[in-house]
Order: structure tokens, then C-alpha cells, then sequence
């Protein structure tokens, strides 16, 4: 198996060395993972937590190269960030793409809707004021956005139903919306994350559900896996129950990357 989505202590809420994360891999039967931690931000949304504590520092771009650098003859490891869309500062699209050719891919994610982070819990009375179906209609737009503008530098969707993180899942009334955005990520062949983590926060579930994995599976989209790790510990975290899922849904295959080009495995 492999795990897609690690972080590092460079984005100020995660923990752990590196190798720390390559021992616990290695020790728990995964073969590939890789580095994707967030990517720098310097824009402060009104309702978010301090935003130099949940991304790296543009200063910390060549460290997190050289601590990723590692090399195990039991383990592949990959080079990638996580890339946030935010249209009042996309920093990785307009200052750094001179950096795509060292990634093996990058996982483009929302986590932030007009001035408000959408999956921080402490944030939940200006999420519910914003409007929850609003709030689900946004984020699927944002997400259309995203793809549209910049499909050449993307190659997986990160978490696609997160803001159930903080309201549970999206209402029967944006359905048509959830639909369109997973046409336009089909379409343009995209690599949709299964994310672990969402077992262990406040949306008790699989990123994304079992019911939208269904959708995705019945359309053709292609899947890759992830913990989103931020501890050691949290490497390949529930991937027996989520391959179980995914083999009873009917997926037989999920998706690396190697430059950016895909390769395609067993199940």
C-alpha cells in the first residue's frame, strides 16, 4: 500500500522527524509514501486560526526539500505539497511553479471559503451564520474554480466532502452541485484522495463517504490513498478498514505518481 498525504513539523502542527515517519511505514507493511506537506501561506483570513500555524514558512521551502530528501531500500518515497486554492493568495501558482518539476504531484485542497476556514470546529457559530447549504455550495464551486484555473499543476483532489469536519454531510439540496463537481474532476482526469483522517475527527468518516466513493466508482474517477498524517504514528492509520470499504464498492485499482505521471496498482 502506500500513504499520500504526510506532513511535516515544518507547518507548525504536526510532529515528528521525517524518518520518524519512513520507521513507522517500513514497520507497518507500507511501501511508498509521500511528503505533502501544506504549502506556504502569508494571507490571514478573518476567521481562521493564525495562519503561520498551519502552513510552512516560504523560508522553510528548501529545509523541507532537504528533510524529505531520504533515501530507504525497503520504502519509496515521493516528493509533493499540499496546495491550497484561495484566490486572494495562491502562492505556489504565482510565485513558485518553477518548483512543479521537482514534485512527483500535487494534492490540490479548500480549506478556505471568502474570509472563513471551513473545517476549524472553533469556527463552527461563523460557519452556521455563513450558511451551511451556502457553505457546501461554495466549497464545491471553489473546488470547480480550482480545477478550471489550474488543472495543468493539480493532480489529486484532497478531502472532497471535508466541511463535514464541522456540519456532517452535505444536504440532499446540493446534490446537483456535488455531481457537477465530480463531473468537471472527471473530465479532466483528475485523482480523487481517499482520506483517512476522517476517522479519527469530528466527522467520524471516510474522506470522502462511502456514499460519494460510490458515485466516484460508478463514474470512472480514479482514486489515491492518504492519511494526512501529522504524527508518526499516524502513518497508513485505518487503511485495512478503508481498503475493505473500497474492495466492496468495487475499486480494484488506486493510483501513484512519478513526476507527475500516473501509474496504476492492484488493490
Amino acid at each position: 500500500m502506500i500513504d499520500y498525504h504526510i506532513h511535516t513539523k515544518l507547518c507548525m502542527h504536526a510532529v515528528g522527524e521525517p524518518e520518524e515517519y519512513c520507521q513507522y511505514a517500513v514497520k507497518n507493511g507500507i511501501s511508498e509514501i509521500g511528503f505533502s506537506d501544506h504549502f506556504p501561506m502569508n494571507y490571514q483570513p478573518a476567521f481562521s486560526d493564525d495562519i503561520s500555524s498551519i502552513a510552512m514558512r516560504e523560508e522553510d521551502i528548501p529545509i523541507y526539500f532537504q528533510m524529505i530528501d531520504l533515501n530507504y531500500k525497503e520504502l519509496t518515497i515521493k516528493k509533493a505539497f499540499e496546495v491550497d486554492y484561495f484566490p486572494k493568495e495562491n502562492l505556489f501558482f504565482e510565485k513558485y511553479l518553477y518548483l512543479y518539476d521537482k514534485l512527483d504531484y500535487i494534492i490540490g485542497s479548500v480549506h478556505f471559503i471568502d474570509e472563513l476556514s471551513i473545517d476549524q470546529i472553533d469556527y463552527k457559530i461563523n460557519i452556521v451564520n455563513f450558511g451551511i447549504e451556502k457553505l457546501w455550495i461554495s466549497y464545491f464551486e471553489m473546488i470547480k474554480e480550482m480545477i478550471n484555473n489550474k488543472r495543468k499543476y493539480i493532480d489529486v483532489i484532497a478531502h472532497v466532502d471535508l466541511p463535514k469536519r464541522v456540519v456532517g454531510d452535505p444536504p440532499k439540496k446540493v446534490s446537483d452541485k456535488l455531481q457537477d463537481m465530480l463531473k468537471v474532476i472527471k473530465s479532466n482526469e483528475l485523482v480523487v484522495e481517499v482520506n483517512t483522517s476522517g476517522w479519527d475527527r469530528q466527522a467520524k468518516d471516510l474522506y470522502p463517504s462511502a456514499s460519494i466513493l460510490k458515485k466516484i466508482h460508478d463514474m470512472g474517477i480514479e482514486i489515491t490513498l492518504g492519511s494526512d498524517a501529522h504524527h508518526p504514528s499516524e502513518v497508513g492509520r485505518h487503511f485495512s478498514k478503508a481498503r475493505s470499504l473500497l474492495e466492496n464498492i468495487g475499486f480494484k485499482r488506486y493510483i501513484t505518481f512519478n513526476s507527475h505521471k500516473k501509474e496504476y496498482r492492484d488493490l
